[in-house]
């Protein structure tokens, strides 16, 4: 199986590291530390783009509401997903809530998108995700069995902030984009 590595940053650099063809970014979520602005998606135009929501599982939206609110944010900033033919990553972390994200990811598909769940490798599958993207900082750049990612390394300096690395499948990097368009 290929592989394709991609990054993400809570503050992301001006270009592109080396190796990297796509790169996954914040877009919104009650729980998400930084949102890109558009300005910041800007210097990846020319790559595959993964949006990243990062729910409160606990707050006072459901598990559909923020599902719905993780589509029109994307539609929003221009990605448009034609029968899944984008992914949006759910960031979970260490929640470990198969209902929730069960209600949530019937949200994101229903509004054309693919979900990923994304979270630590001893939690995420708990959630019950047809699609899964672990973080294990092992510093290998494998996709496991059974997954569509893997984030290996994190905090690595480049530039004036700090990346974190993952790979993918094929299967998650078909399903990425180039944009946002507006």
């Amino acid at each position: 199986m290929a592989t394709h590595k991609i990054f993400d940053a809570a503050y992301p650099p001006g270009s592109v590291p080396s190796g990297c063809s796509g790169v996954m970014g914040y877009i919104g979520g009650a729980s998400a530390y930084r949102v890109w602005t558009r300005a910041d998606w800007a210097p990846f135009h020319g790559i595959r783009q993964f949006p990243i929501w990062v729910p409160d599982v606990s707050g006072s939206s459901t598990a559909a509401e923020a599902g719905r609110a993780a589509v029109a944010t994307a539609n929003g900033l221009g990605w448009k997903s034609s029968g899944g033919s984008r992914v949006i990553v759910c960031d979970l972390e260490t929640t470990e809530d198969a209902s929730w994200y069960k209600a949530f990811a019937a949200a994101v598909n229903n509004g054309g998108y693919y979900c990923v769940a994304y979270g630590s490798a001893s939690t995420v599958t708990a959630n019950g995700a047809s699609n899964v993207m672990v973080a294990q900082y092992d510093g290998v750049a494998d996709v496991p069995a059974g997954t569509v990612g893997k984030q290996y390394q994190a905090n690595v300096s480049y530039g004036s902030t700090q990346v974190d690395y993952s790979v993918i499948s094929d299967w998650m990097f078909n399903r990425g984009g180039q944009g946002p368009r507006r």
